[in-house]
C-alpha cells in the first residue's frame, strides 16, 4: 500500500521550520488564556459611557497640559486614556481573524477621536493666549511634527502592549507602554490648533495620531501571531481549519501603509529638524548683562599717542604775537631791547 500527497514547496518547508523554531523560543498562549483575552478586550474596548469618560478626562488634562507647556501633565494623561485596549483589541482580532472584535474596537478608536478632537477645540476656544505672536510652546509644536523616530516608537509600543497583554506576569508594563504610546495629546493637539486657525499644523498632529494607530496595531498582530494566535485555531479546539483571508490582506495594507510613511517622513521633515508643517519658533531673547567687577578698564594712551596728540594741538593753536625784533639777539639782550622801546 503506498500513500500519495501532494509535494509541499520549499519556500512553505522552510517557512515552517522558520516558524517551528521561532515559536519554541516565544512563550505560546494556551487556549484558556486565548479566551480569557478575547473576553476582557471585548469588555474593554466598547464605546461605552465609562469609555467616553476617561477618553473625556484624559483630552481635558493633556489639552490643560500642553496648553501650560507643562510634561508632568501631559503623562498624566497618557495614563487615564483608554485607547491603547481597543488598538491591542485591533491587532488581537487580526490575528486570530475576529471580525466581531475588530468592528467592536475600530469604532470605539474612531468614536474615541471624534471626541478627543472636540474638547480639543472646546479648550481652544475658551482659554486665550494658546499662541502668542503666533507661536506654538514647546508641547504643542513637538506634537505637530510627526517623524520616523513616532513610527518606530509606536511600533516598539504595540509589541510591547501585545506582550504584556499575553503574559498575566506582566500587566504592571502596561502603564509604561500607555506613556510610550502618546495617543491623546496629538489629537488634543490637533483640535487645539484647529481652534485657532492653523489648519496645517492640526494635520500634522493628525496624521502623528494615525501614524501611531498604524504601527501599533502593526506590533500587536505580529506579536499575538508569534504567540499563537492564528486563523487557524478553532473555537471549539485546536484542529486546524481554513485561515481567514481578511486579516491577511488587511495587515498587508497597513504593512504597505507603514512603509509609505517610513518613506514620506523623512523626506518631508528630515526628523522633524526643518519646520515641515510651518511651526515658527517663538524667538528667545537672551540678555547678557556684564558684572561691573568684570568690566574691563579703559586702556590709558601710549606715550607715542599722547606724543602725537600734543602736537597736533599745537600745529592747531595759535601761535603768540611778536612785536619787534624777533632775532635772538633782541630777545637776549637787554639794552638792545630797551633801544626799541624808545624809538618808538
Amino acid at each position: 500500500v503506498a500513500l500519495l500527497r501532494e509535494a509541499v514547496p520549499l519556500h512553505s518547508r522552510m517557512w515552517s521550520r522558520f516558524l517551528a523554531k521561532v515559536r519554541g523560543v516565544v512563550p505560546q498562549m494556551e487556549r484558556e488564556g486565548r479566551m480569557d483575552l478575547v473576553r476582557q478586550l471585548d469588555t474593554s474596548s466598547r464605546f461605552n459611557f465609562d469609555f467616553v469618560v476617561l477618553i473625556s478626562l484624559s483630552t481635558a488634562i493633556a489639552g490643560l497640559g500642553l496648553i501650560d507647556n507643562s510634561a508632568a501633565v501631559v503623562i498624566g494623561a497618557m495614563l487615564v486614556a483608554p485607547l491603547m485596549t481597543p488598538l491591542v483589541g485591533t491587532g488581537f482580532s487580526l490575528a486570530q481573524g475576529n471580525v466581531v472584535l475588530v468592528r467592536t474596537a475600530l469604532r470605539s478608536v474612531a468614536l474615541g477621536f471624534a471626541v478627543a478632537f472636540g474638547i480639543g477645540i472646546l479648550l481652544g476656544l475658551l482659554i486665550p493666549g494658546i499662541a502668542p505672536d503666533g507661536h506654538l510652546n514647546n508641547e504643542l509644536s513637538a506634537r505637530c511634527e510627526p517623524n520616523l523616530l513616532h513610527l518606530l516608537v509606536a511600533l516598539i509600543s504595540g509589541i510591547a502592549a501585545a506582550y504584556a497583554n499575553g503574559r498575566k506576569d506582566l500587566v504592571s508594563a502596561l502603564p509604561g507602554v500607555a506613556i510610550a504610546a502618546a495617543l491623546v495629546p496629538p489629537i488634543a493637539t490637533s483640535g487645539i490648533a484647529f481652534s485657532i486657525g492653523q489648519f496645517k499644523l492640526a494635520g500634522g498632529a493628525s496624521l502623528l495620531f494615525f501614524t501611531n494607530i498604524v504601527a501599533i496595531i502593526l506590533g500587536t498582530a505580529f506579536t499575538f501571531w508569534m504567540m499563537g494566535v492564528n486563523t487557524q485555531s478553532n473555537e471549539k479546539g485546536d484542529k486546524e481549519r481554513k485561515p481567514e483571508r481578511w486579516p491577511i490582506m488587511i495587515f498587508a495594507g497597513l504593512f504597505v501603509v507603514s512603509l509609505a510613511l517610513a518613506i514620506y517622513l523623512p523626506s518631508q521633515n528630515d526628523l522633524g529638524a526643518d519646520n515641515t508643517f510651518g511651526i515658527e519658533p517663538a524667538p528667545v531673547t537672551v540678555e547678557v548683562q556684564q558684572p561691573e567687577d568684570d568690566k574691563e578698564p579703559e586702556s590709558e594712551p601710549s606715550d607715542a599717542e599722547s606724543d602725537e596728540e600734543s602736537d597736533a594741538d599745537s600745529d592747531d593753536g595759535n601761535e603768540p604775537e611778536s612785536t619787534g625784533d624777533d632775532s635772538p639777539e633782541s630777545a637776549t639782550d637787554p639794552s638792545a631791547a630797551t633801544s626799541n622801546i624808545v624809538n618808538e
